[in-house]
């Protein structure tokens, strides 16, 4: 199991596990589209993705990125940066549930929620591309740009520099710590709950023209 829907009180949950890092390729971008369209057609009142013990997201396979076919570059190129974008303008509230580390990939998905509450322990949030040899495309920059304040973002996108959660707590980039994944749960349904009273055709539209 890599990508999982399930659903309580109206909120979509979707657990990211794969037995390791939940690393991304392509197959793993179909496969939140898939689950995206399932939550917006059925109109839930908020998402929440979340990780497995330990980690939220290593980001992209990087095994797999060299040994991509022609057909299969083409189509990574386009589903990275879509999926991404997807998660960051979905038009209801989003909550990461971090669960461990949230690097490269897995901190874009994080700074694309609308909401990010953490399990305490020593986890980060990382962009760490430029400390393996790539360049960060301009619309990942922009969503990372969009939930970690300055001068922070300049460490971590320019530098790669990890954010301790406790760190980011610190900033406000993550609005809540846990001690378990029991405590976890239940402080990332509660802010659903609270999300919920938002009107949602109101919602969707002011989202959209703050992330423009």
């Amino acid at each position: 199991m890599r990508l999982e829907l399930t659903v309580k009180d109206n909120i979509a949950l979707i657990t990211m596990d794969d037995g390791k890092v939940n690393a991304m390729d392509i197959q793993w971008f179909r496969e939140m589209h898939a689950l995206l369209d399932e939550v917006e057609e059925k109109g839930y009142a908020g998402l929440i993705i979340k990780g497995r013990p330990g980690v939220y997201s290593g980001g992209l396979n990087i095994k797999w990125l060299p040994e991509m076919t022609g057909e299969e570059a083409r189509l990574f190129r386009k589903l990275f940066p879509t999926t991404m974008e997807r998660i960051h303008h979905l038009p209801i509230p989003t909550i990461a549930a971090l669960t461990g580390h949230a690097i490269a990939g897995g901190c874009i998905v994080a700074c694309g929620c609308d909401w990010r509450v953490a399990i305490e322990g020593d986890y980060r949030l990382q962009m760490n591309e430029v400390r393996v040899n790539m360049t960060l495309p301009d619309w990942a920059i922009k969503i990372v740009e969009y939930t970690i304040p300055r001068p922070w973002v300049n460490y971590v996108n320019g530098y790669g520099e990890p954010l301790s959660f406790q760190k980011a707590h610190e900033i406000g980039v993550i609005t809540g710590l846990a001690e378990d994944d029991q405590e976890l749960m239940q402080l990332v349904f509660a802010q659903a709950e609270a999300n919920s009273v938002v009107s949602k055709n109101d919602f969707a539209v002011t989202k959209e023209k703050l992330k423009r």
